[in-house]
């Protein structure tokens, strides 16, 4: 998805078959490929003579794709049955939101939903709750709740995490909660906390998945893990957002904590988090604090690279 026009047109006019799904309209109105959306607006007429199965499923073609022939689903026994080029038929489903193909080949589908966590996934990380719904009536003891909790941390699927708090799949007891991006034991039947969510969000910079987390009142931030965690990882990938919001809500800050913050801006060259630092006056202060105390000799040539990253970053 690059908003090249011309190779979609020369893809429409030759003989090959081609594949154009929501997802990739939606991704051409996220990354504002103006262009893209005006030409698919143009050529939607190709859907009436596709016989590309992924993109049919992906559209909720129903009567088109009964005329595949699907196995029946007695037949079935595993996803690779009903399997796509690289993918089963039931992740396009999902990821597309089309509850109606899922209905329409519920009996195929059941089955199919016991076999992986992808196909949930999909659908959580683009916030098709009613696929989820779906998935609990038909298959629910196999939900991979805790795969869907790391899903919208990652993704920043807010409606998702709404909708999870809402149907109480997500643990919110302070003395259950994991270390920091700890991991739930293979096999284990308890449902995610809360505490997944949020320290995905804080690795992928989904300010708006942390606020929800907090806002709901149900959850302390003194209950996960070591503030230094969040805030380490958050320097590291240059969530510049995440910190800020950090210390706008007032969260703890350890003392000279800003000292790491920006050794882990500088080892993954984050100069956004570096300015953060300098024009925000708790964390300025707590890195003066921090360079007075500290006078060792490694800690010194350490503030010395500091010092000449920003003034890379100034020039």
């Amino acid at each position: 998805m690059e908003g090249h026009v011309h190779v979609l047109e020369w893809w429409a006019r030759s003989p090959l078959e081609m594949r154009f799904t929501p997802t990739g309209l939606a991704l051409a109105h996220k990354f504002k490929y103006s262009a893209v959306v005006d030409w698919w607006a143009r050529r939607s007429t190709l859907l009436e003579t596709s016989t590309d199965l992924v993109t049919l499923a992906s559209h909720g073609l129903i009567d088109r794709l009964r005329t595949f022939n699907l196995p029946p689903a007695a037949d079935l026994r595993s996803d690779y049955t009903l399997r796509l080029d690289h993918e089963p038929l039931i992740d396009v489903v999902c990821r597309a939101g089309q509850i109606a193909v899922l209905n329409a080949f519920v009996d195929h589908f059941t089955l199919l939903a016991e076999s992986s966590s992808d196909p949930l996934v999909a659908a959580a990380k683009f916030n098709h709750t009613c696929v989820l719904e779906w998935w609990m009536m038909h298959s629910p003891a196999n939900a991979y709740w805790d795969n869907v909790a790391r899903a919208v941390g990652e993704f920043g699927a807010l409606d998702t995490l709404k909708w999870m708090l809402s149907h109480k799949l997500l643990d919110l007891d302070a003395d259950d909660a994991p270390g920091f991006l700890e991991y739930m034991p293979p096999g284990q039947k308890r449902l995610p906390h809360v505490a997944v969510v949020f320290d995905h969000a804080v690795v992928n910079g989904h300010v708006d998945v942390l606020e929800c987390c907090l806002s709901t009142g149900l959850v302390d931030l003194d209950t996960f893990g070591e503030a230094a965690d969040y805030l380490h990882v958050a320097a590291l990938y240059g969530h510049v957002g995440v910190i800020r919001w950090w210390v706008t809500r007032g969260y703890p800050v350890e003392e000279f904590a800003s000292e790491r913050i920006v050794a882990r801006a500088v080892k993954g060259n984050q100069g956004g988090v570096v300015r953060e630092v300098m024009s925000c006056a708790q964390l300025r202060d707590d890195l003066a604090g921090a360079w007075e105390l500290d006078a060792s000799e490694s800690t010194e040539s350490m503030f010395d690279a500091h010092v000449a990253f920003c003034d890379d970053l100034v020039s």
